[in-house]
Protein backbone atom coordinates (compact mmCIF):
# COMPACT_ATOMS: atom_id res chain seq x y z
CA UNK A 1 0.00 0.00 0.00
CA UNK A 2 2.85 2.48 1.10
CA UNK A 3 4.36 1.55 -2.43
CA UNK A 4 1.62 2.52 -4.27
CA UNK A 5 0.90 5.67 -2.19
CA UNK A 6 4.36 6.82 -3.13
CA UNK A 7 4.30 6.21 -6.64
CA UNK A 8 1.17 8.08 -7.11
CA UNK A 9 2.60 10.80 -5.13
CA UNK A 10 5.44 10.71 -7.32
CA UNK A 11 3.39 10.73 -10.36
CA UNK A 12 1.47 13.72 -9.22
CA UNK A 13 4.69 15.99 -8.44
CA UNK A 14 6.39 14.79 -11.71
CA UNK A 15 2.99 16.23 -13.89
CA UNK A 16 2.61 19.35 -11.61
CA UNK A 17 6.25 20.12 -12.08
CA UNK A 18 7.01 19.80 -15.75
CA UNK A 19 6.88 22.52 -18.05
CA UNK A 20 6.54 23.16 -21.32
CA UNK A 21 10.65 22.52 -22.84
CA UNK A 22 12.67 24.98 -24.55
CA UNK A 23 13.89 24.55 -27.34
CA UNK A 24 17.70 23.70 -26.86
CA UNK A 25 21.07 23.00 -29.02
CA UNK A 26 20.29 19.24 -30.01
CA UNK A 27 23.74 17.43 -28.98
CA UNK A 28 24.97 17.27 -25.64
CA UNK A 29 28.16 15.93 -24.72
CA UNK A 30 28.74 15.27 -20.41
CA UNK A 31 31.76 14.12 -18.77
CA UNK A 32 31.11 12.61 -15.10
CA UNK A 33 32.90 11.42 -11.77
CA UNK A 34 31.77 10.93 -8.25
CA UNK A 35 31.63 7.75 -5.73
CA UNK A 36 30.28 4.69 -5.53
CA UNK A 37 28.83 2.65 -2.61
CA UNK A 38 28.78 -1.71 -3.38
CA UNK A 39 25.19 -2.75 -1.99
CA UNK A 40 26.42 -5.80 -0.95
CA UNK A 41 30.10 -5.98 0.72
CA UNK A 42 32.51 -7.53 -1.28
CA UNK A 43 32.52 -11.12 0.70
CA UNK A 44 34.31 -8.43 3.49
CA UNK A 45 34.14 -4.72 4.38
CA UNK A 46 33.54 -2.95 1.50
CA UNK A 47 35.15 1.02 0.70
CA UNK A 48 33.30 3.62 -1.16
CA UNK A 49 34.98 3.56 -4.84
CA UNK A 50 35.46 5.61 -7.63
CA UNK A 51 32.90 6.39 -10.48
CA UNK A 52 33.85 7.85 -14.25
CA UNK A 53 31.43 8.44 -17.39
CA UNK A 54 30.91 10.22 -20.51
CA UNK A 55 27.78 10.34 -21.58
CA UNK A 56 26.62 11.91 -25.28
CA UNK A 57 22.94 12.74 -25.67
CA UNK A 58 20.56 14.32 -28.40
CA UNK A 59 17.66 15.72 -27.68
CA UNK A 60 14.39 15.83 -29.49
CA UNK A 61 13.13 18.52 -31.20
CA UNK A 62 9.70 20.07 -28.96
CA UNK A 63 10.01 17.68 -26.58
CA UNK A 64 11.46 16.52 -23.36
CA UNK A 65 13.08 13.41 -23.80
CA UNK A 66 16.59 12.69 -25.08
CA UNK A 67 18.46 9.68 -26.35
CA UNK A 68 22.36 8.59 -26.23
CA UNK A 69 24.92 6.62 -25.07
CA UNK A 70 26.87 6.43 -21.88
CA UNK A 71 30.23 4.69 -20.85
CA UNK A 72 30.41 4.06 -17.39
CA UNK A 73 33.34 2.77 -15.27
CA UNK A 74 32.85 1.31 -11.67
CA UNK A 75 36.26 0.76 -9.44
CA UNK A 76 35.35 -0.41 -5.91
CA UNK A 77 38.00 -1.89 -3.24
CA UNK A 78 37.17 -4.50 -0.05
CA UNK A 79 39.98 -5.65 2.47
CA UNK A 80 39.57 -8.62 4.89
CA UNK A 81 41.20 -11.83 5.94
CA UNK A 82 40.01 -15.30 3.95
CA UNK A 83 40.30 -18.38 5.71
CA UNK A 84 41.14 -21.42 4.49
CA UNK A 85 39.83 -25.11 4.70
CA UNK A 86 42.52 -25.99 6.55
CA UNK A 87 42.64 -23.33 8.88
CA UNK A 88 45.26 -20.64 7.73
CA UNK A 89 44.27 -17.25 7.55
CA UNK A 90 45.68 -14.82 5.07
CA UNK A 91 45.04 -10.91 4.57
CA UNK A 92 43.20 -10.08 1.57
CA UNK A 93 42.44 -7.65 -1.32
CA UNK A 94 40.26 -7.38 -3.99
CA UNK A 95 39.19 -4.94 -6.52
CA UNK A 96 35.92 -5.23 -8.03
CA UNK A 97 35.36 -3.23 -11.58
CA UNK A 98 32.76 -2.91 -14.13
CA UNK A 99 33.04 -1.21 -17.59
CA UNK A 100 30.07 -0.72 -19.34
CA UNK A 101 28.71 0.68 -22.18
CA UNK A 102 24.76 1.75 -22.33
CA UNK A 103 21.99 3.40 -24.65
CA UNK A 104 20.24 5.86 -22.51
CA UNK A 105 16.79 7.69 -22.41
CA UNK A 106 15.78 10.28 -20.25
CA UNK A 107 12.98 12.52 -19.25
CA UNK A 108 13.58 16.43 -18.91
CA UNK A 109 11.33 18.02 -16.46
CA UNK A 110 12.11 21.81 -17.03
CA UNK A 111 14.14 21.02 -19.94
CA UNK A 112 16.08 24.67 -20.97
CA UNK A 113 15.55 25.82 -17.48
CA UNK A 114 18.18 27.16 -15.06
CA UNK A 115 17.04 24.21 -12.56
CA UNK A 116 16.21 20.95 -14.77
CA UNK A 117 15.43 17.93 -12.49
CA UNK A 118 15.53 14.38 -14.79
CA UNK A 119 14.97 11.25 -14.93
CA UNK A 120 16.45 8.42 -17.13
CA UNK A 121 17.82 5.14 -17.69
CA UNK A 122 20.36 2.72 -19.47
CA UNK A 123 20.43 -0.37 -20.46
CA UNK A 124 23.51 -1.84 -22.30
CA UNK A 125 26.19 -4.64 -21.34
CA UNK A 126 29.64 -4.60 -19.26
CA UNK A 127 32.26 -6.43 -18.61
CA UNK A 128 32.65 -7.65 -14.80
CA UNK A 129 36.38 -8.07 -13.21
CA UNK A 130 37.94 -9.09 -9.85
CA UNK A 131 41.59 -8.22 -9.32
CA UNK A 132 42.28 -10.22 -6.05
CA UNK A 133 45.92 -10.45 -4.36
CA UNK A 134 45.39 -14.51 -6.15
CA UNK A 135 42.79 -14.64 -8.30
CA UNK A 136 41.59 -12.77 -11.70
CA UNK A 137 38.46 -13.71 -13.32
CA UNK A 138 36.09 -11.20 -15.81
CA UNK A 139 32.10 -11.75 -17.08
CA UNK A 140 30.35 -9.92 -19.62
CA UNK A 141 26.69 -9.24 -18.21
CA UNK A 142 23.75 -7.38 -18.78
CA UNK A 143 23.86 -3.78 -17.55
CA UNK A 144 20.94 -1.81 -16.04
CA UNK A 145 21.07 1.98 -14.79
CA UNK A 146 18.34 4.00 -13.66
CA UNK A 147 19.22 7.10 -12.83
CA UNK A 148 17.70 10.66 -11.06
CA UNK A 149 19.31 13.99 -10.81
CA UNK A 150 19.42 17.56 -11.84
CA UNK A 151 20.92 20.17 -13.96
CA UNK A 152 22.00 23.32 -12.75
CA UNK A 153 22.96 26.50 -14.88
CA UNK A 154 23.00 24.52 -18.15
CA UNK A 155 26.34 23.08 -17.05
CA UNK A 156 26.18 20.88 -14.09
CA UNK A 157 24.19 17.72 -13.55
CA UNK A 158 24.37 16.31 -9.61
CA UNK A 159 23.24 13.01 -10.28
CA UNK A 160 22.38 9.42 -8.30
CA UNK A 161 22.70 6.52 -10.34
CA UNK A 162 22.25 2.52 -9.42
CA UNK A 163 24.25 0.33 -11.18
CA UNK A 164 22.36 -3.27 -11.71
CA UNK A 165 24.71 -6.14 -12.89
CA UNK A 166 26.58 -8.92 -11.24
CA UNK A 167 26.24 -10.28 -7.77
CA UNK A 168 28.94 -7.85 -6.10
CA UNK A 169 28.87 -5.82 -8.75
CA UNK A 170 25.84 -3.59 -8.00
CA UNK A 171 26.27 0.30 -6.07
CA UNK A 172 24.73 3.09 -5.82
CA UNK A 173 26.47 6.28 -7.78
CA UNK A 174 26.99 9.88 -7.05
CA UNK A 175 28.37 12.30 -9.87
CA UNK A 176 28.96 15.60 -10.25
CA UNK A 177 28.78 16.16 -14.28
CA UNK A 178 30.31 19.07 -16.64
CA UNK A 179 27.77 19.11 -19.74
CA UNK A 180 28.87 20.59 -23.18
CA UNK A 181 25.92 21.59 -25.52
CA UNK A 182 22.39 21.47 -24.52
CA UNK A 183 21.75 25.21 -24.14
CA UNK A 184 18.74 27.25 -24.82
CA UNK A 185 18.51 28.33 -28.32
CA UNK A 186 18.45 32.17 -28.99
CA UNK A 187 15.28 33.25 -29.79
CA UNK A 188 15.29 35.28 -33.46
CA UNK A 189 13.38 38.32 -33.52
CA UNK A 190 11.35 39.32 -36.50
CA UNK A 191 12.99 42.28 -38.16
CA UNK A 192 10.70 45.16 -38.33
Amino acid sequence: MRTKLFLVALLATLAVSATKPLDVSRIEVEVKGGTNIPFKAIHYGSKAGLTLGVDARYNLKDQPFDVGVSFLANWAQGEGTHTFDDGISLPYSCSHRTLAGLITGGYNLRRGYKVNPYAGVGIGIGGTSIGEDWILHDAVKAVFVPKIGVELLYNFRLEVSTVVTRNHFNSLNFTLGVVFGGRPKKVKLPAE
